[in-house]
């Protein structure tokens, strides 16, 4: 992320593949995907549409971890798969995405990966370390996303959040 390491107290746990858990820290937003072709998404924001060939590696031992490839480029069919999320899903969790920039330059392997904002699937679910939204609210972030003003994402605890709002210039907040 954006953060250094001082900016995370010792008793908080540190983020690592399949914990399924968010990362802590401040982070840039990198690219979006979606479903519709970019003509049919109001954005300002670098945008791909979603083929059936893309996936987000998240094995660790794989030389593409925790980046989003098209399977065809690069070669991989069924038998050189790496693990990974298809994010052209039926569920439509990944309608429309947002890739979190966490753990993107020179992934640390087993640190995690595929962190993303995606659709929310609704009351009592879950996702696995992601940040989900209902889709209208994940629309309007995509109008309102600017790649020239450098977005970021702050995920933080609470304790973490009022130690680093003087520090970081966060709003104050009711949380």
């Amino acid at each position: 992320g954006l953060h250094s390491d001082r900016d995370r107290p010792e008793e908080e746990p540190v983020k690592y593949e399949g914990d399924g858990k968010s990362p802590q820290g401040a982070f840039p937003l990198l690219h979006a995907y979606g479903y519709p072709p970019p003509t049919m998404v109001r954005i300002k924001f670098p945008y791909t549409q979603t083929t059936p060939d893309l996936i987000c590696c998240d094995d660790e031992d794989s030389e593409y971890y925790n980046e989003i490839i098209d399977m065809e480029q690069k070669g991989l069919g069924p038998r050189s798969l790496p693990s990974h999320e298809k994010m052209l899903r039926r569920d439509n969790l990944y309608k429309y995405t947002v890739v979190v920039g966490y753990n993107t330059w020179q992934p640390e392997k087993g640190a995690g990966s595929c962190i993303f904002i995606h659709v929310w699937n609704g009351s009592g679910s879950h996702t696995a370390g992601c940040t989900a939204i209902a889709e209208e609210k994940i629309l309007k972030l995509l109008s309102w996303l600017d790649h020239e003003k450098n977005p970021v994402q702050i995920l933080l605890s609470r304790k973490s959040y009022m130690r680093l709002r003087d520090e970081w210039g966060l709003p104050d907040v009711t949380i």
